[in-house]
């Protein structure tokens, strides 16, 4: 295992490189090529036919005071008011991509993808007071690490290792870790920002390389990152703790524009098939709601933050 850093090609060679990848990219990976924008959702079905969930994050809380926050945000008070942000948060985002081999299909991301992708993040985030700066690239060869980490209990130890070696930063600076998930169907996982305060180096973000570039997975993990869990984790009661996420039972996949989904019939509103927080597919999720942007808000100030406004270290 060995660190790299990509080497500079001209723009000559870059535009050859994304022309032959645009070209072959069906027939040399299972994946579809992400730039042209054909991506396929990465859809795996367990031994029974279920489908997988495309996030491995746990977002149970392991902080009494979050669920304290919870309670504050949703109480009657704050639902009868709308959040508009007053305070903005920078945050900076190192790339940790762990690749198998120099080729894409072993997970070596061109710097274009990365660059396109923290684009796209920052313009899911436009309007929330929330706002992320790529400030290095770390590129890791280990066909180990990037074939059999995901999130589960079995390669803990394979990430604590991974996270031990590599991480930069502290509270403030999201580690997104690139990798295959080649023995999983997920897409992501974060850890949630509570853990900061329990066990610092495992502050992490994991992203299947193939949802770059223009992927809404880095959005939905910083969600996580940052406190928020999907609409459906605790069912219609007591729900995500969000006053104005509409309750919702159960995972969404696909886009179901039209068919009004109402899976808590009892409680106001459709399911929010539309929210960056959804399993639906990227180009069905478009926003936060102000509830959501609140309480990633309360959860910086809560624990990326110090007394006095400086990040955790």
């Amino acid at each position: 295992m060995y660190h790299l850093k990509w080497p500079k090609l001209s723009a000559a060679t870059l535009v050859l490189v994304l022309y032959w990848q645009a070209v072959l990219g069906s027939v040399l990976s299972p994946y579809k090529n992400p730039w042209t924008g054909s991506r396929r959702r990465n859809v795996n079905l367990d031994e029974e036919g279920w489908q997988e969930a495309p996030c491995g994050t746990n977002t149970t809380y392991r902080d009494s005071g979050l669920q304290q926050l919870v309670a504050s945000l949703n109480s009657s008070h704050n639902r009868r008011r709308q959040f508009i942000p007053q305070q903005t948060y920078t945050f900076n985002v190192v790339w940790q991509v762990i690749a198998s081999n120099f080729t894409y299909e072993g997970g070596w991301l061109p710097d274009l993808y990365i660059q396109a992708q923290m684009e796209q993040l920052n313009r899911n985030y436009e309007g929330t007071g929330i706002s992320w700066v790529h400030t290095d690239t770390v590129r890791t060869i280990s066909p180990y690490w990037h074939e059999s980490i995901d999130s589960s209990s079995g390669t803990f130890g394979l990430r604590s290792a991974m996270y031990h070696t590599l991480k930069r930063g502290g509270a403030t600076t999201m580690n997104v870790y690139t990798l295959g998930f080649t023995k999983t169907g997920i897409n992501g996982y974060s850890t949630m920002p509570d853990r900061f305060l329990i066990a610092p180096t495992l502050d992490a973000v994991g992203i299947r390389f193939t949802t770059l570039p223009l992927g809404n997975t880095v959005t939905h993990e910083s969600g996580h990152w940052l406190g928020l869990q999907h609409p459906f984790d605790r069912g219609c009661d007591p729900g995500d703790g969000v006053y104005d996420t509409p309750a919702q039972s159960r995972e969404i996949f696909g886009c179901p524009i039209g068919e009004n989904i109402d899976s808590c019939p009892d409680q106001p509103g459709l399911d929010p098939i539309h929210n960056f927080m959804e399993y639906t597919d990227d180009s069905c999720r478009t926003h936060f709601t102000p509830g959501q942007v609140e309480f990633m808000h309360t959860a910086i100030q809560t624990y990326r933050m110090n007394a006095v406004g400086e990040a955790r270290n």
